[in-house]
């Protein structure tokens, strides 16, 4: 069989002449532009135990530590009241007489034996602390919540110097301490409410045993006692800052 093509088939045809095919160069691949990885962001610590992740509701007793550690805030308090009688200090005891002009004459009697009075207070015994204390876990959020009751004694020891020693003796800070007259009383306080949820200054109630102080002792020992109740509140300051460390 022949199967010779024309002339004319050959120019509808057109060359058929079998050429060589070179491959397309691939073109280059994207260099990646670096990118900066940012730290992963630190979780938040945790609040509470690990078995509470969620932070939903926990609560820790605390109530045995709270009770010693209160106690032990309240032995350490102490307080006292000065006498005016410092002769190396004479601007001190001219504004101590000054306040006692223009009174009655007993009150400024009593205020010329408070000059020569010092007072010292001191809790003598912390009988009760009662109540509840705890650490709970609510929602994420720590709290730290007590309601304590207290019960304790206290002494005020009144030393009156003798202020014809102290003239005598100006620069001896002893004068007038030898055969100086010495009484004490011992009285009672109560804080019976003290709660983490009060945001008003802790009541602290106190008392004397038998009559109280003596007349001529009461403007002192009072200042004192005022003294000391502040010295408390401090405690009990000291008290809470060292719960909220727990």
């Amino acid at each position: 069989f022949n199967n010779e093509l024309t002339d004319e088939a050959k120019q509808l045809i057109g060359d058929i002449t079998p050429q060589r095919i070179d491959p397309t160069p691939a073109a280059p691949a994207a260099v990646a532009s670096p990118e900066r990885i940012s730290p992963a962001p630190q979780q938040q610590q945790a609040v509470g135990s690990a078995w509470n992740a969620g932070g939903t509701w926990e609560e820790r007793d605390m109530s045995s530590w709270a009770k010693d550690a209160l106690k032990r805030h309240l032995e350490a308090a102490t307080a006292e009241k000065k006498d005016a009688l410092d002769m190396n200090n004479p601007e001190a005891l001219m504004n101590a007489l000054q306040g006692l002009t223009g009174g009655a004459a007993g009150s400024d009697l009593t205020g010329m034996l408070s000059l020569m009075q010092s007072v010292s207070v001191r809790m003598t015994n912390v009988k009760k602390v009662d109540g509840d204390a705890s650490i709970t876990v609510v929602r994420g959020t720590q709290r730290y919540l007590y309601d304590l009751v207290v019960e304790a004694e206290f002494e005020a020891v009144v030393t009156e110097k003798k202020p014809e020693s102290v003239l005598a003796n100006p620069n001896d800070p002893a004068a007038g301490t030898d055969g100086a007259k010495t009484k004490k009383y011992k009285g009672k306080l109560e804080l019976p409410d003290l709660s983490s949820i009060n945001d008003e200054e802790a009541e602290i109630r106190t008392s004397f045993k038998s009559k109280g102080p003596a007349a001529e002792h009461n403007k002192s020992v009072t200042e004192a006692v005022n003294n000391f109740k502040a010295a408390v509140l401090g405690a009990v300051a000291a008290f809470e800052a060292e719960f909220q460390s727990k």
